[in-house]
């Protein structure tokens, strides 16, 4: 008896451990925090970040830095002024990722266009992790709360705001990216090729109601 209820307690102990290792994603510890305010060493983590992603241009820690500081200056404009948006993805006060939204996409890249018409306020972003956060959850949830901001600074902007979209552009074999855009309700719109290599572009109004 006492064998046989060593084993149902290690056995729910077991249990116990793979589902705290499954919740990766703090929902308290999880938030997105503006490039303006890095320090050398996380400068330096993006930087690395940045590149593993990258399927073409390498980007050094200057030109990395240099990008922060424009989003400095971005900072300091109205949002119906800025053109981009760019932050550090932090679970429990640790960098694990980025995201980088460009605004104007319609007018920036024409050709990319189906059955759509310009709007200012539509907005091409794009997500990254570091390796040993993929795939735990955390990009699902930053885009989530990567819509839900965008939504809160352009929603008193007028109508034009009101009917704006979100973009994103993924390597058509990257189907953990897909998935997470997915859920957060995003659609396929159209195939496009960036550097040669095939993509995928998905897209969702930013204000689904309207």
């Amino acid at each position: 008896m006492k064998l046989t209820s060593n084993i149902t307690r290690k056995s729910k102990q077991s249990k116990k451990t793979k589902k705290t290792k499954k919740k990766i994603v703090d929902d308290k510890e999880l938030r997105l925090v503006s490039m303006a305010v890095l320090n050398a060493e996380q400068i330096k983590k993006l930087t690395e970040i940045y590149n593993k992603n990258r399927s073409s241009k390498i980007w050094t820690e200057e030109q990395i830095k240099q990008f922060i500081i424009d989003e400095q200056n971005q900072i300091k404009k109205l949002d119906i002024y800025r053109q981009y948006y760019g932050y550090c993805i932090f679970n429990n006060d640790v960098l694990v990722g980025y995201i980088i939204g460009k605004k104007n996409i319609n007018l920036l890249e024409q050709k990319y266009l189906v059955n759509s018409k310009p709007n200012k306020f539509d907005i091409l972003f794009s997500i990254g992790l570091g390796e040993n956060y993929k795939n735990k959850g955390i990009g699902t949830r930053s885009i989530e709360l990567f819509i839900k901001m965008y939504q809160k600074k352009i929603a008193n902007l007028g109508k034009y705001a009101r009917k704006a979209k979100f973009y994103s552009d993924i390597a058509a074999d990257n189907i953990a990216s897909i998935r997470a855009f997915e859920k957060n309700n995003f659609h396929y719109s159209h195939d496009i090729k960036i550097t040669g290599k095939p993509y995928k572009r998905y897209s969702r109004l930013v204000f689904p109601s309207i």
